[in-house]
């Protein structure tokens, strides 16, 4: 169980702010296909088990400290616009512009995102297009991760480094060069398997884990 959050305890929290607490995170997933592309019937199927691993990541990285649990809104939301408006013409470094449309979109039809129950609300946007980006208090990642071979064994390892900039983690490689500077999710490990990445313990330390 959560470590409770009362004044004087260690607790689990945001970076820089001790006061955002992280002892239970609840990921709701949402399925996002722009307007011009036909949906995937079986991405409930694939994202499952990503999440799964996600989860049991989370609580071993966070030592039983933090409790990470998603709740899958079951709609496909069609978007608005075409993929041609989402993708953009730069999608480099993640595709910014994607996850800043996207939110606003689901902010405005789904409502955003209520911090109110003691819980830390992420959404999860599972998007027919290109990207790999979080902040705030959303994760966009392309369905590819799902779809393709090659992708798949690194799925919820990258999901899981995109949930970390969430939390406040900084990317520990170079943009220049993709150069790693550790060896954790957040740095080269992202390319690996869940299970054989880790959280380094400097970004532990900075999450308030103990």
């Amino acid at each position: 169980m959560p470590v409770p959050s009362v004044e004087g305890v260690s607790r689990p929290h945001v970076v820089d702010d001790s006061s955002i607490g992280l002892d239970r995170i609840r990921l709701v997933v949402v399925y996002f296909v722009p307007a011009d592309v036909i949906p995937w019937e079986g991405w409930r199927e694939r994202i499952v088990p990503a999440l799964q691993e996600m989860e049991a990541f989370h609580r071993l990285q966070f030592r039983g400290s933090s409790e990470l649990v998603h709740e899958i809104y079951t709609e496909t939301i069609v978007g608005e616009r075409d993929s041609a408006f989402y993708d953009g013409s730069d999608t480099a470094r993640g595709n910014p512009h994607a996850w800043e449309a996207v939110r606003e979109e689901l902010n405005r039809r789904l409502g955003a995102l209520r911090q109110d129950d003691g819980a830390f609300d992420a959404r999860l946007v599972l998007f027919e297009g290109v990207g790999a980006v979080g902040g705030v208090d959303q994760i966009l990642v392309s369905s590819g991760y799902l779809q393709s071979p090659v992708e798949m064994p690194r799925a919820s390892a990258v999901f899981y480094h995109e949930l970390g900039h969430v939390f406040g983690l900084k990317d520990a490689y170079t943009y220049e060069h993709g150069a790693p500077l550790d060896e954790d999710i957040m740095g080269l490990g992202r390319n690996r398997p869940i299970g054989q990445t880790y959280l380094s313990e400097k970004a532990k330390k900075e999450l308030g884990i103990r």
